[in-house]
C-alpha cells in the first residue's frame, strides 16, 4: 500500500497474504537522492521532506514500484 502525497511518501509493506512485514529495508531514488528507512512492527513507513519528481521504491535488489510522482507544495 503506497500513498504518495505531498511533499512525502508512506505506505505499508505487506507480504501476499496481506500480513505487515516489519523491519522491511526500503530505498527510495530519484532526483539524484537516495533515501532510506525501514518498516515498523506495523509493516508502516514513511519518506518525508521530498522534492517534487519521479522517485523508485526497492527493497535490496528488488524494484517494488517505479514512476511514483509527488508534487510540489503549493
Amino acid at each position: 500500500e503506497l500513498q504518495p502525497g505531498r511533499g512525502g511518501l508512506q505506505g505499508v509493506a505487506r507480504r501476499t497474504d496481506g500480513q505487515p512485514i516489519a523491519g522491511l529495508a526500503l530505498k527510495l531514488t530519484g532526483l539524484n537522492r537516495e533515501l532510506n528507512t525501514s518498516s515498523d512492527a506495523a509493516g508502516a513507513f514513511r519518506f518525508e521532506r521530498l522534492s517534487a519528481g519521479a522517485y523508485e521504491l526497492r527493497s535490496g535488489d528488488r524494484v517494488l514500484q517505479t514512476g511514483i510522482a509527488l508534487e510540489n507544495d503549493d
